[in-house]
């Protein structure tokens, strides 16, 4: 909250059950929300994110009757992008993915190397996921 304080961003924070923020934010509550969502490398892989009929769309909560263009855009990207296993075709699918979504800005990301993870003594090899999980 201290980087967006500096911003000039007043945050008035409270820790919500996922289910009640998603409840919320889909009922349209909120003008602006902060949510923390771990987006994998592959935007390809975040198709619940990016597609406008998934109720994980919530930028634009009536994207699944009424897409924007852009919006169109990036659901036939990610339908190419799923029938797609050359690496190089796939790349610039999600190139021009990241190229619409900077463009058209219905989020702002916000990064933060901070990571909490929880784990079991019964899983093997989480010293190595954590040492190799944030190298730039």
């Amino acid at each position: 909250m201290e980087e967006l304080k500096k911003l000039g961003v007043k945050v008035n924070f409270k820790a919500i059950p996922f289910a009640e923020f998603s409840a919320k934010l889909t009922s349209g509550q909120f003008v602006t929300a902060l949510a923390g969502i771990t987006h994998l490398s592959d935007p390809f892989l975040n198709d619940s994110f990016y597609r406008s009929s998934s109720p994980g769309h919530w930028w634009h909560l009536s994207g699944a009757k009424e897409p924007f263009e852009y919006e169109k855009k990036i659901d036939e990207l990610l339908d190419k992008a799923a029938f797609e296993f050359d690496f190089a075709k796939r790349k610039a699918l999600a190139s021009e993915l990241q190229k619409l979504m900077s463009e058209e800005l219905p989020i702002i990301p916000l990064w933060s190397r901070k990571a909490i993870v929880a784990t079991s003594e019964a899983l093997g090899n989480v010293e190595a996921f954590m040492t190799n999980a944030f190298e730039m």
